[in-house]
């Protein structure tokens, strides 16, 4: 063999694994393997020679995946399903990685890359505002609300101690730090 011979790698690709290995060589061992050229031995995406190997894809190995996953926890508030706020901590951890890469001078594309975060956070705390006051009902909503209960109770309990222990109890269940006043004069807090 010459030294101008290519060798091929050989590998089994994927959905091949009832091919049998076969070892780097001249000849290409046909359909189902690898028919790159390497230096030598395998390619450098089934292992090869290089110091590199088969190169990072999704970066789930990162060496930086750990410290990334710091600055989430520390980004992160009380885990709340239905909440944005994860969504949110982890953009905010995200440009907080993004700031800390940045080696000298800041240039236009970093400053359009914090610009493209910060949107996206606004973004995603607009949307989590919304979806709070989406289902929240309105002082209108609330105020009939409670002007309705009273006149229920005022029509069908007529034993007075009992619709004002009922009131009570219906003032303790809405209030909510707000001072409304029901129909019978007295007031929550």
């Amino acid at each position: 063999m010459a030294d101008s011979d290519p060798t091929f790698c050989n590998a089994r690709l994927k959905g091949n694994g009832d091919l049998e290995k076969r070892d780097p060589a001249t000849e290409y061992a046909g359909d189902g393997y690898c028919k790159r050229h390497s230096g030598g031995g395998r390619c450098r995406m089934h292992g090869g020679t290089e110091d590199i190997g088969r190169p990072v894809e999704t970066g789930l190995y990162s060496s930086r995946r750990e410290e990334l996953r710091e600055k989430l926890g520390a980004a992160q508030g009380v885990d709340d399903p239905g909440n944005l706020r994860r969504e949110v901590d982890v953009l905010r951890a995200l440009k907080a990685e993004y700031l800390e890469r940045i080696d000298g001078p800041v240039d236009g594309e970093d400053i359009d890359n914090i610009t493209d975060i910060d949107a996206e956070i606004r973004r995603m705390t607009d949307t989590a505002h919304q979806m709070m006051h989406r289902d929240a009902p309105s002082e209108e909503e609330i105020e009939r609300l409670i002007t309705g209960f009273a006149d229920i109770l005022q029509q069908y309990i007529p034993d007075e101690s009992t619709r004002a222990d009922a009131i009570d109890e219906l003032e303790a269940i809405i209030s909510d730090g707000r001072r409304t006043a029901l129909p019978n004069g007295r007031a929550t807090d």
